[in-house]
């Protein structure tokens, strides 16, 4: 390894262990959010016996309960969690390391530009898991591009069973996998995708069928939220005095709109998503890093639901994309978020400039999706032997 790529992986992480540092509650701040206590509460009570989905409401697909339960043996679970968090983020640059790599590319404004992510998005980074499912798929791009497909949609099934979104890269590793290497080669892939969400799923099926199935209903029946695209070109329009907003907790307990135009909204928001993904699939690149990046970016920008949180799914994939307009505006969205996050429940009620501030962060997102978007071509390479 030469001297420049040395100095540039000590860059990379003193900038990550400075942002994680600097980061709003994070490891160094004993606060934490309510999802952490959530997570508390729910671990101390698997830990004394009870099981998830017919004990115990558990809001999250099974595979969510790793993270979750990890940090359970230590006496301050909050601290432990954070500290686990800021463990996935490491490996989450190993693996866009790999990536980076694998592809040939100069490594060191993509890595800089997801360490700096902590302090950029603030707390929501280190107090949520949602960096475990991103772990994930960083693992199975990572696994693509190094021509293992059949392994790399094991790890797909295994963060969507975490949480939903790492499906949305599946039509996209689909084409890309069917045109680099055959149909066969496709046909394992998926029976492994299959085989593993059926191997992880199917346990808690047979003890908590109810449970289990109300946890994904409510995951897939929610309301147009306020944070969404949907919603915060709503909410402008209230503060316009052209449409009366009605705002709500919904479930899981996000504030959501109600109301015949929202609902209207949210199924739009829906099949945009389906179709913007099935367009980046089909009109694949010959570098699935692109095409992953881009049908995540879609369904987080044009989303019922956009959760401060889900940026961190972006964090590690889009830079990997290697349109540095995209990262450019992620990470001004980063910033917006943890702007918006810090002043959303007291402020959406009111004509507080936090809409606004909502909105551009979303318009931000579409801005980042419409560019990797548009990054897909049609894949021109030959067919190789996996």
């Amino acid at each position: 390894m030469d001297r420049r790529a040395v100095a540039g992986g000590i860059a990379v992480a003193g900038v990550y262990t400075l942002a994680i540092l600097l980061e709003h509650h994070g490891v160094r701040s004993a606060a934490h959010g309510a999802d952490v206590s959530l997570y508390e509460t729910d671990a101390r009570a698997i830990a004394h016996g009870s099981l998830p989905y017919r004990d115990l409401y558990f809001e999250y697909p099974p595979g969510a309960l790793p993270p979750i339960l990890a940090p359970e043996p230590a006496s301050a679970y909050a601290t432990a969690f954070k500290a686990l968090m800021a463990v996935l983020g490491v490996g989450c640059l190993v693996g866009a390391a790999v990536v980076l790599r694998a592809e040939g590319r100069r490594m060191l404004v993509p890595l800089l530009a997801i360490a700096v992510a902590p302090v950029a998005v603030g707390s929501v980074f280190v107090n949520r898991f949602d960096l475990w499912p991103a772990l994930l798929a960083v693992i199975a791009v990572a696994l693509l591009v190094r021509g293992r497909p059949t392994a790399a949609f094991v790890f797909l099934a295994l963060g969507a069973t975490a949480q939903v979104w790492p499906a949305a890269a599946i039509p996209a590793a689909a084409v890309w996998v069917f045109r680099r290497y055959g149909s066969t080669a496709l046909r394992r892939a998926l029976t492994a995708f299959v085989a593993t969400g059926l191997v992880v799923l199917l346990p808690f099926a047979a003890v908590g069928p109810g449970g289990l199935r109300f946890s994904f209903t409510i995951q897939l029946t929610r309301h147009l939220q306020t944070e969404s695209l949907g919603g915060a070109i709503l909410l402008a329009a209230d503060r316009l005095g052209i449409y009366h907003a009605t705002i709500a907790t919904g479930k899981p307990g996000s504030l959501d709109l109600f109301g015949t135009l929202p609902t209207a909204v949210g199924a739009l928001s829906l099949v945009a998503v389906v179709a913007l993904i099935a367009w980046g699939a089909w009109m694949n690149t010959d570098s699935i890093v692109v095409a992953v990046a881009a049908a995540v970016a879609v369904y987080v920008a044009f989303g019922k639901v956009l959760s401060p949180q889900y940026l961190v799914w972006l964090v590690p994939l889009v830079p990997l994309a290697r349109r540095h307009v995209a990262t450019a505006l992620l990470l001004v969205a980063l910033v917006l978020t943890q702007i918006e996050f810090d002043h959303r429940y007291h402020e959406l009620h009111t004509a507080g400039p936090v809409v606004w501030i909502l909105l551009a962060r979303d318009l931000c997102l579409v801005a980042v999706a419409a560019v990797l978007v548009s990054a897909c071509r049609p894949a021109t390479a030959s067919r190789r032997t996996p």
